[in-house]
């Protein structure tokens, strides 16, 4: 069977503290390795319509409260209708609940069929539930795991064009009602009210930019209004640890770099 190649992707991803962005980038290393052109974009903020120039789109999230974040959902919900065909992935530090069945149906809607898909574990970023010490290892399997999903997205279009069927993507019940207790406003409780040390703070901004939820202003130091998924992106990420709430004060920090993959 003559496997399709030459392939132009475009990769759409959201990524809070940069576990997503990485697992992308590998993605679009496979795509490239085995012969084919690959863009990717973070779609926060991402004002795009050029999907025409694309044979396939992948699609790519965190999973937060065993679901897709609501930067993807609503920037699924705002795509146009179109015949295309897709790959999905998500990152998640376990289950990643209904998170890829619920893409894979927004994208139905939308007229885009997914042919491919792939979940990667990464350690937590979720800091109300991590140690005051902890231990980051991203395993070496996962980033050659990303690296051969991207290898094989042209083979595995290529399949389903044959008449292969299309991957069935399960909704747990379960996965369902979990996602239900750990909803946004369960989440924003756990966490509890985000404060500002004003002393360390720099009004550099960072919180504000990174905000999947947009929900931080400057005025001047960084304000929270009630649209916070409690994602803890603020309090991972900022450079000099000025927010932080009850439940997150001394726990560990989490970012990615690429220091955490195991040797």
């Amino acid at each position: 069977m003559a496997c399709v190649i030459n392939l132009k992707a475009a990769i759409f991803y959201a990524s809070i503290t940069g576990n997503t962005k990485f697992v992308a980038e590998f993605i679009k290393k496979g795509l490239e390795d085995s012969g084919n052109e690959c863009d990717i974009f973070n779609i926060h903020h991402l004002k795009f319509d050029d999907y025409s120039k694309y044979d396939i789109l992948g699609f790519g999230t965190p999973v937060f409260a065993f679901k897709e974040v609501n930067l993807v959902q609503r920037f699924m919900r705002d795509l146009p209708k179109m015949d295309k065909y897709a790959f999905i992935f998500c990152t998640s530090n376990g289950d990643p609940g209904n998170s890829l069945y619920n893409m894979s149906k927004s994208l139905k809607l939308k007229g885009i069929k997914v042919f491919d898909k792939a979940s990667f574990i990464f350690p937590s970023s979720y800091t109300v539930w991590r140690k005051k010490v902890e231990k980051n290892t991203v395993k070496k399997s996962e980033i050659e795991k990303a690296l051969a999903f991207g290898k094989n997205i042209a083979k595995n279009l290529d399949a389903v064009k044959q008449g292969k069927p299309l991957p069935h993507i399960s909704w747990s019940l379960l996965k369902g009602i979990f996602g239900a207790f750990s909803s946004d406003n369960n989440l924003r409780f756990y966490l509890g009210t985000i404060r500002v040390n004003t002393e360390i703070c720099t009004k550099c901004g960072l919180c504000s930019d990174i905000c999947p939820s947009d929900a931080i202003i400057l005025d001047p130091y960084p304000k929270i209004s009630k649209k916070c998924t409690g994602c803890c992106g603020c309090i991972n990420l900022c450079p000099v640890n000025a927010l932080d709430s009850s439940k997150t004060k001394n726990k560990a920090k989490y970012k990615f770099d690429e220091s955490l993959i195991e040797k």
